[in-house]
C-alpha cells in the first residue's frame, strides 16, 4: 500500500493528491495530534501502537501496511510543518526498541521484512541552505527506517538566504534557555543547560521566550532525525518575536551513539535563525546522552576514557563562544564510552521495561495487522 501523509486542506488534497484506492491511502496530519511525551510505552506495553489515543495510532497502523510512505508538507527550515512532524514523531514503534549497526551507525533495527520507499514533497519558499538540510534530513530518515529508497522533491520559489549582526558581549549578558524537551526539568536536556549554565559566570539567565537577550540557547532532545513537533510549533510561532541580530547556539542531544547524528536538527536551527534574522553562534551535538542520565560521573571518567573531559571540552568551547559574542563550527561529540555495551545496555533497558509491563520479549516484537 502507498501511504500519503499531508498537510493540505481537504480543498487541496483533492485538487493535487492523487485518487485514493485498495492500494492508496491519504492521512491528514492536521487537526494536529498531540505531540510524543518519549515515555516509549509503544515499545515496552503496546508493542507497535502509540498509547495516546488519537489520530496517531491510525498513522501505526496505516503505516504497518505500507510499502511506499509519501509525505506532502510545508517546508519549515529544511523540515516538516508541525503538525507533519508530530505525527511522525508518534511513529517510533514502527521501530523495534533493540539496537544493532546500520551503515556505521547506532539504530533500532526493524519490526517489520518490508522495507518501506520514502518520497518528500516539500513545498512553500525555500533557501538553497533549507533545501541542503532537507536532503541530509531525508537520508538520516530513511537509515532509520531502513528504507530501500529515498527522494525529496521541492515544489516553490528559491529566495537568499538572510544575513544578520551581533550584539553585547561579556560578563552582565542575558542569556535565555529555551528547553525544547517534552520532559522539560528532567531528562537530558535539562542536565545539558545546568552544565552549560556552570560555565557562564556573570550572564543573567533567563527561562523560556518572554524576555529579550542577547543570546538563546536552544536544547532539545532528538526526535525521529529532528526537532520534537511541540517545539518546532514553539520556533515557528516566535520565528518574528527575538531581537533582530541576538545569537543563537543549539544543543541536541541524542540517545543513539554518535553525535552526528544531531546533524540535520542543528542545521534546522541555524536555518531557522536565517528565517528570523539571527546571528547563528554555534551548534552541539551530544551522542549517547543517556549516559549522562544513568551513569555516575567517576565511573564515566574511569571506564569510559575520560569521556567527561571530551564531554567537557565541548561545553566549555560552547560557553567560550557564548560570553564572547562569537561563534565558531558546529561540533559533533561522541564519547570514548566503548560502543558495544552501550547498544547492550540500551537493548537491555528496552527489554526490563517490557517485562516490568509484563510483555515478554516476543510479545514486545509483535507486528501490527
Amino acid at each position: 500500500m502507498h501511504l500519503i501523509l499531508h498537510d493540505l486542506s481537504p480543498e487541496q488534497a483533492e485538487r493535487h493528491l492523487p485518487p485514493q484506492s485498495e492500494t492508496l491511502a491519504w492521512l491528514a496530519a492536521a487537526p494536529g495530534v498531540k505531540p510524543c511525551t518519549g515515555c516509549f510505552l509503544c515499545w515496552t506495553k503496546t508493542p507497535g501502537e502509540c498509547v495516546i489515543p488519537d489520530r496517531g495510532q491510525e498513522f501505526c497502523r496505516l503505516l504497518a501496511k505500507a510499502d511506499k510512505l509519501s509525505i506532502v508538507s510545508r517546508c519549515y527550515y529544511g523540515g516538516f510543518s508541525p503538525d507533519v512532524k508530530a505525527m511522525l514523531d508518534r511513529h517510533i514503534g514502527y521501530m523495534l526498541p533493540w539496537f544493532h549497526d546500520n551503515e556505521g551507525e547506532m539504530h533500532h533495527i526493524p519490526r517489520y521484512e518490508r522495507r518501506l520507499e520514502l518520497a518528500w514533497h516539500l513545498y512553500g519558499t525555500t533557501t538553497e541552505a533549507e533545501r541542503e538540510t532537507a536532503r541530509c534530513y531525508c537520508a538520516a530518515n530513511a537509515r532509520n527506517l531502513h528504507a530501500v529508497s529515498h527522494a525529496v522533491t521541492f515544489h516553490g520559489d528559491v529566495e537568499p538566504s538572510r544575513l544578520s549582526t551581533t550584539r553585547t558581549q561579556g560578563g552582565g549578558m542575558r542569556v535565555a534557555f529555551l528547553n525544547g524537551s517534552p520532559n522539560k526539568g528532567k531528562g537530558v536536556t535539562a542536565m545539558l543547560l545546568r552544565f552549560l549554565e556552570e560555565r557562564l559566570p556573570g550572564c543573567k539567565i533567563v527561562q523560556g521566550w518572554d524576555e529579550p537577550c542577547d543570546a538563546y540557547v536552544i536544547a532539545f532532545p532528538l526526535y525521529v532525525d529532528g526537532i520534537p513537533s511541540g517545539f518546532l510549533r514553539e520556533l515557528v510561532e516566535h520565528e518574528r518575536d527575538l531581537p533582530p541580530g541576538a545569537r543563537v547556539y543549539a544543543v541536541v542531544n541524542n540517545g543513539f551513539y554518535e553525535g552526528g547524528q544531531n546533524a540535520a536538527a542543528i542545521s534546522m536551527v541555524r536555518n531557522w535563525c536565517a528565517r528570523a534574522w539571527l546571528f547563528w553562534g554555534q551548534g552541539v551535538g551530544i551522542g549517547s546522552g543517556e549516559i549522562l542520565r544513568h551513569m555516575p560521573l567517576p565511573v564515566l571518567n574511569l571506564f569510559g576514557h575520560g569521556s567527561m573531559k571530551k564531554f567537557n571540552r565541548v561545553l566549555d568551547t560552547l560557553a567560550g563562544h557564548i560570553l564572547a559574542g562569537g561563534g565558531g563550527e558546529d561540533i559533533c561529540n561522541t564519547p570514548n564510552f566503548p560502543r558495544a555495551p552501550y547498544m547492550l545496555a540500551g537493548s537491555a533497558t528496552f527489554r526490563l521495561e517490557g517485562k516490568k509491563n509484563g510483555l515478554t520479549k516476543r510479545e514486545m516484537e509483535r507486528r501490527l495487522s
